[in-house]
């Protein structure tokens, strides 16, 4: 796989996987807004919006590998932790991709 496709396809189900999280909080809870939403840093790991409310900085870190078998078929896969045997894996490339959501979660 090339890079600007690891790339693309990298942003790509990020995307796609906070587009799915933002459905589920439609009660006011879950990911920042789409809207143009101005955010201030408050103390670390926290965000308040201009309405007041607090948002907590989860932060990703995840190990990502993208590899070709000879049984077919390539593409991207994360995993938390990879244990494996064989020799099934003809090429297999690791990489960490590393971003930050702010979640605001109403606890009442």
């Amino acid at each position: 796989m090339e890079l600007k496709d690891f790339v693309s396809e990298t942003f790509k189900q990020i995307i796609e996987g906070v587009k799915e999280a933002r459905s589920i909080g439609e009660d006011g809870e879950g990911i920042a807004s789409t809207g143009r939403t101005k955010m201030e840093k408050t103390a670390p790991g926290l965000m308040q919006d201009l309405n007041g409310a607090l948002y907590t900085v989860i932060d990703f870190d995840v190990a990502v590998t993208a590899g070709a078998k000879v049984e077919g078929g390539g593409g991207i896969d994360v995993y938390a932790f990879k244990m494996k045997g064989g020799l099934n894996t003809e090429d297999e490339k690791v990489s960490r991709v590393r971003f930050s959501i702010p979640m605001k979660f109403n606890l009442y």
